[in-house]
């Protein structure tokens, strides 16, 4: 059942990580161990690869021919470092509180509904919009630091079993 709901969520726009809280607490299951946790994100990053197989193996390619590489390709790689910087930061740092908060399952319940509003609000406030959008070859080096920043409440797998 849990595998299933990490499933159909990790590819949309919701925290999977928050659903496998909630849904053992619904329906008064025990806590699943680390050892389940390593799996299923484990089977997590296989499908994920799977699915952006095609990008993966592009980024394997500019990381062995840096030098020729088109500078759209290289561009975009250093962008998702710079990205990948902040989350490690802020998740290494609040490592220990974010897992005391996903203990909580009323915490999780809000932090759903406040992360639901938000991408609402993002999606109603672009649809209105009266200046263009930033295309993906127009994001700089500070876009992507702030987009891994704010990708860093992403939960941890739990240190230890309870």
């Amino acid at each position: 059942m849990l595998g299933l709901v990490q499933g159909l969520t990790e590819f949309i726009p919701v925290s999977s990580s928050g659903h496998l809280q909630l849904v053992p607490f619904l329906f008064g299951w025990k806590e699943p161990t680390v050892a389940f946790d390593v799996a299923i994100h484990f089977g997590t990053l296989v499908a994920v690869i799977y699915v952006f197989r095609a990008e993966v193996l592009g980024w394997l390619r500019v990381l062995r021919s840096w030098r020729t590489a088109s500078e759209e390709d290289r561009t975009l790689f250093r962008l998702v470092l710079i990205a990948t910087i902040p989350a490690v930061i802020i998740g290494a740092i609040l490592n220990h509180w974010i897992e005391d908060v996903f203990q909580r399952p009323v915490v999780v319940s809000l932090l759903l509904g406040v992360t639901g509003y938000l991408l609402m609000s993002a999606e109603t406030k672009v649809e209105h919009r009266s200046e263009p959008t930033r295309g993906d070859h127009e994001i700089t080096n500070k876009d992507a630091g702030i987009i891994g920043g704010s990708a860093s409440h992403v939960k941890q797998p739990r240190a230890s079993a309870s």
